[in-house]
């Protein structure tokens, strides 16, 4: 496996930690409106960060995400990359 693709998997996965770290404690990194609070907009400033040095989706998707950050664009994003990862 080439060493650029290793690091590219690797960060992918580290963002979809961070995600799953996200959606599991809803009540600790939302507010009751389900957008992300401080703490959970620094987690997921990491995963765009993440995933633009990846290039495994779309910019286009991550901005859609950092513009309105609600639950349910997170959860849409973190099965956009679990089936990104079960294709390869």
């Amino acid at each position: 496996m080439d060493p650029r693709e290793k690091k590219r998997i690797h960060k992918q996965r580290y963002a979809l930690d961070l995600l799953e770290k996200l959606i599991e404690n809803r009540d600790r990194y939302f507010d009751r409106f389900n957008r992300l609070n401080s703490d959970g907009m620094r987690i997921l400033r990491a995963i765009n960060r993440s995933l633009n040095d990846s290039k495994s989706l779309s910019p286009r998707i991550t901005r859609k995400t950092w513009r309105n950050p609600t639950y349910e664009y997170l959860v849409d994003l973190y099965n956009r990359l679990r089936a990104d990862e079960e294709v390869r």
